[in-house]
């Protein structure tokens, strides 16, 4: 798997990640809530991480890694969740506070969501999004993604199916 930009790269999650990741949202609170675990203590977030790679080794989910291609830091990560055995996945991510801003959350969604589809995992790509969250909801109108309804929380569920593979818009590097 090749999925770069000209100042990062796509890395597929593995065991070796965890420590460099738990130390990072450990320290940095800038990494948004609502991601399914809690922060309170380290074991908590081992025990995240160990739900990850048993989800990833049973193919229900699809986790990878942006790094920067520069000087190696963890800038964020992305996440595919397969809904109930269909091809239907749900995407998150997550970028540190250091590399928000500056386009590489849409170039890095934008190719691996395109990564998803060419290879025949994904029909479908939901996203859920706080209403209020606008430059997440910027980034999936940019991507083509169209929002399919509001939850009773607040949240905006925005989505993009292979069936029209014109509404996806890939970001180029």
């Amino acid at each position: 798997m090749q999925l770069q930009g000209k100042n990062w790269k796509i890395e597929k999650f593995s065991e070796r990640d965890v420590p460099e990741l738990v130390s990072l949202f450990e320290k940095d609170a800038s990494i948004p809530q609502g991601l399914e675990f809690s922060r309170k203590d380290v074991r908590d977030l081992e025990d995240y991480f160990d739900k990850v790679l048993d989800a990833i080794a049973d193919g229900q989910r699809f986790y990878f890694i942006v790094r920067s291609k520069i000087c190696g830091a963890l800038m964020g990560g992305i996440s595919f969740i397969q809904e109930d055995d269909s091809r239907i996945w749900e995407r998150s991510f997550w970028m540190t506070d250091t590399f928000r801003g500056k386009g590489y959350a849409s170039q890095a969604t934008s190719l691996a969501t395109a990564w998803m589809f060419e290879h025949g995992f994904a029909s479908e790509i939901r996203e859920m999004t706080r209403h209020a969250n606008t430059p997440s909801i910027r980034l999936k109108e940019k991507q083509g993604f169209q929002m399919d309804g509001l939850r009773p929380g607040g949240e905006a569920l925005f989505r993009i199916d292979i069936l029209h593979p014109s509404n996806f818009i890939p970001q180029h590097m």
